[in-house]
């Protein structure tokens, strides 16, 4: 318990500390101590190895009878899978922690609110935003009987993705914001560096280049505060946007290179930032070799992250081609683009 306690504090290493002696404990402890472990792992990227302890706590938890401790690691398993980009399985356990908690297995409308949220974000990065807007709307009904700013943050964060992916850039902005307060009020910097991120990136969208630069300084003097490479590398993508979108395409082509090379960026953001640089490439009417290149490049790069960005990649290609006057090679890439859509759709 006093290992929990100073997990829940944010004292990850005191946590570790108090809790080592608990490696000789027997199958009860040994099953939390696992999960505690696992959910330290999550908070400090080790990911892969958070996967290996929670399956353990997990098959502990299952043998043991105990349902509630076992629905709880579902979520921190899905969160694990999430952070090495592995998303069918983050969905997996996800589901399974849904359905756990409408079986009665464990009754807590914070663990709820937590499961939806993060169901909607995973739905809108692999493209579906009917199944994303049917726990969206659940989790806005559970999110009025939660106190708790961290998922109510959470669940208004995975709100303005949809919505900036439907093209409702003003809703996504307005909950942007509210997700923004919330971490705020919590004090979290990761969040609210990634927050200032989203903001900034919406405005790119809108077209609102001074506030969008304003919003990515704020997200990149957190990054730089808070040592965290991940979301500097986003950080640096973002701002590739924001220079394409400005007509500053060897600022765009440079901004997305750095965060391509990024060491600790995500995969998921290195591939993003290939297309983005494509797409600058394109605009800056280099040579077709080199355009084709850099589109190939980044469709393979954006292949495990599903076939609807895939298809996004494919359009772009086909639109750099067309003002170009290369109708052939556009035809292919639309169709290319079809037929990447029609699988992403099933």
């Amino acid at each position: 318990m006093r290992a929990e306690a100073a997990f829940a504090a944010g004292q990850l290493d005191q946590a570790l500390q108090i809790g080592k002696p608990l490696d000789r404990a027997g199958e009860s402890h040994r099953a939390r101590w696992l999960r505690l472990r696992g959910r330290i792992a999550v908070q400090t990227d080790h990911a892969t190895e958070a996967v290996r302890l929670l399956d353990a706590a997990l098959r502990l938890f299952r043998s043991q009878g105990t349902r509630e401790l076992a629905a709880r690691t579902l979520l921190d398993l899905a969160m694990a899978y999430g952070r090495v980009e592995a998303h069918g399985e983050a969905v997996h356990y996800a589901l399974q922690c849904e359905n756990a908690i409408y079986a009665g297995d464990v009754v807590d409308r914070t663990l709820e609110l937590r499961v939806l949220s993060l169901l909607a974000s995973l739905f809108v990065t692999i493209g579906d935003l009917t199944s994303a807007d049917l726990r969206i709307e659940r989790a806005k009904q559970v999110a009025q009987d939660v106190a708790d700013p961290r998922a109510v943050g959470n669940l208004y964060a995975s709100l303005a993705i949809a919505r900036e992916r439907e093209g409702d850039l003003e809703a996504a902005l307005n909950f942007a914001r509210k997700s923004l307060a919330a971490y705020e009020q919590l004090g979290i910097p990761a969040n609210v560096g990634s927050l200032w991120n989203t903001v900034g990136w919406i405005y790119v969208q809108r077209k609102q280049y001074g506030r969008a630069e304003d919003a990515l300084k704020k997200a990149k003097a957190i990054a730089l505060e808070t040592k965290d490479a991940r979301l500097g590398g986003y950080v640096l993508q973002s701002q590739a946007e924001l220079a394409l979108a400005r007509g500053d395409l060897g600022e765009a082509v440079r901004l997305a290179e750095e965060s391509i090379n990024t060491a600790d960026s995500s995969k998921r953001g290195r591939a993003t930032s290939l297309l983005v640089r494509a797409r600058a490439i394109a605009a800056a009417r280099r040579p077709i070799p080199e355009i084709d290149r850099a589109f190939r490049e980044a469709v393979n790069g954006l292949k495990p992250f599903g076939q609807h960005l895939v298809a996004h990649a494919y359009e772009a290609h086909f639109e750099a081609l067309v003002q170009r006057g290369r109708h052939a090679e556009a035809s292919q890439a639309a169709a290319n683009a079809f037929a990447a859509l029609r699988s992403a759709l099933g």
